[in-house]
């Protein structure tokens, strides 16, 4: 999309031309790529309509305050004393941002270093659920790539969720060990890097089908919930066009 727009992939250079705050044109490709093809296309053709006075600064930081808005997200908290605690605080701080108000540097830290201590006392499961509460613990001025991160926390976080629903058997460090045990056997067999993933499927599923099975569905679920967290986040970032 960048390309066709300006002949480049430079991604600050899009944001000068196009007048988009850079942190939104960050997670726009991410986007697509993750949409099907009709969808990307009309969020593509959406995003580049000709808009005469630009977009003010402060539209990313509002894309942060609708997503810690949403229902979606504000579940995920619900019962969780803690998490809900470092939730209102972050939602605090970019609300303030999204008015011109600033939060000083120092409210920042204390809410990120919160949110660590948090996390790291979680489970995985959990901790994947609720990675967004270390995410969105920098305003976008510090860091543009926050609302992209969050795109990535929101599919790692739904992939959890739905895995735990469906009693998925999710793959286990031994299992990426044989993939790429077996990665290596086929390069040293004369295979290019190429040659090898392109095989790699098939040389799982005969040599090694509980492995194939685990590592599949896994692929699988990450490709569905990277869609819906797409299909999420783009309808958060229509808000602001």
């Amino acid at each position: 999309m960048l390309f066709c727009a300006v002949g480049s992939e430079d991604e600050a250079l899009f944001a000068g031309l196009t007048k988009i705050p850079l942190p939104m044109v960050l997670v726009m490709t991410p986007i697509i790529q993750s949409l099907p093809a009709a969808a990307a296309q009309d969020a593509a053709v959406h995003w580049l309509q000709p808009r005469p006075q630009g977009m003010d600064d402060l539209a990313a930081e509002r894309v942060i305050v609708d997503y810690l808005e949403s229902s979606a997200i504000r579940e995920r908290v619900t019962g969780h004393q803690g998490a809900s605690q470092v939730h209102a605080a972050l939602l605090r701080l970019h609300q303030m941002a999204a008015s011109g108000r600033l939060p000083g540097q120092g409210e920042w830290r204390a809410v990120r270093k919160e949110a660590t201590a948090l996390l790291r006392g979680l489970e995985e499961h959990d901790a994947k659920v609720l990675s967004y509460l270390g995410t969105a613990a920098w305003p976008v001025t510090s860091a543009p790539e926050v609302i992209r991160d969050l795109l990535n926390d929101e599919a790692e976080a739904r992939a959890a969720m739905a895995g735990r629903d469906r009693n998925l058997r999710v793959p286990t460090s031994a299992d990426w060990d044989t993939f790429r045990t077996q990665i290596d056997e086929l390069k040293a067999s004369g295979k290019s890097k190429e040659e090898a993933f392109a095989v790699i499927d098939s040389v799982l599923h005969d040599r090694h089908p509980d492995v194939w099975e685990r590592l599949t569905a896994s692929n699988a679920l990450g490709r569905e919930t990277r869609g819906h967290a797409a299909q999420f986040m783009r309808a958060l970032l229509d808000r602001q066009f």
